[in-house]
């Protein structure tokens, strides 16, 4: 898998994921080894875009 190359070859790249990043996913792809989201429509969508940034990065790094 891409995270297990990463670390193999102890390589500075990281994995991002644009695109589908919810509240219900985001431990999930970052355990998986992603390390940079994107997560437009999860994030406006909602009436208060700094909080969910806030709750994002709280269930990511679980």
């Amino acid at each position: 898998n891409l995270k297990e190359m990463i670390e193999k070859t102890n390589s500075k790249a990281i994995i991002q994921v644009d695109g589908g990043i919810s509240m219900e996913n985001i431990n999930q792809v970052a355990k998986a080894g992603a390390s940079c989201f994107i997560a437009g429509s999860a994030v406006y969508a909602t009436g208060d875009p700094v909080a969910m940034i806030a709750k994002l990065r709280e269930e990511g790094s679980k």
